[in-house]
C-alpha cells in the first residue's frame, strides 16, 4: 500500500470553522508524533476555496512519507471538506503483468488496427 486517503463530510460554508478545527486537531496530533509541519497555512477563510480545487493547509514529510491535509469546495458556495493523504513513495507501485487473455485481447485489437490501416485510403 502506497496511499490512504481520509475524506470529511461535505459540510455548508457556515461550518468552515468546524472543518479547519478538526484539521487542527489532526495536525496537533501529528505534531506531536512526527514534529513541526514543513508546511502549514496561516489563516483559512472563504477567500481560500474555489470550487472543485483543493489547497494544502498542512504537510508533514517524514523521510520517504508524507501527510498532506487539504481543504476543498466540491461546487459553488456549498459543500466544504478536507481530505488526508498519507503516502509512502519508498515502495515502488507494483507493476501490472498480463495475463494470456489479456495478451490475446491485446494482439486482437493490434491486429484490427492494422488491418484498418492497411484497408483505408
Amino acid at each position: 500500500m502506497t496511499k490512504i486517503e481520509i475524506e470529511s463530510y461535505k459540510l455548508t460554508a457556515d461550518k468552515i470553522k468546524e472543518l479547519v478545527a478538526d484539521c487542527d486537531i489532526f495536525i496537533n496530533n501529528f505534531t506531536n508524533k512526527y514534529g513541526n509541519p514543513s508546511y502549514q497555512c496561516s489563516r483559512v477563510n472563504i477567500l481560500n476555496f474555489e470550487a472543485g480545487t483543493v489547497f494544502t493547509y498542512a504537510r508533514f514529510r517524514i523521510g520517504s512519507k508524507s501527510i498532506t491535509i487539504k481543504l476543498g469546495e466540491r461546487s459553488s458556495g456549498h459543500k466544504y471538506y478536507y481530505i488526508i493523504y498519507i503516502e509512502n513513495d519508498k515502495f515502488p507501485k507494483k507493476k501490472h503483468i498480463q495475463t494470456e487473455k489479456e495478451k490475446r485481447e491485446e494482439q486482437k485489437r493490434m491486429e484490427e488496427t492494422e488491418k484498418i490501416r492497411n484497408n483505408s485510403f
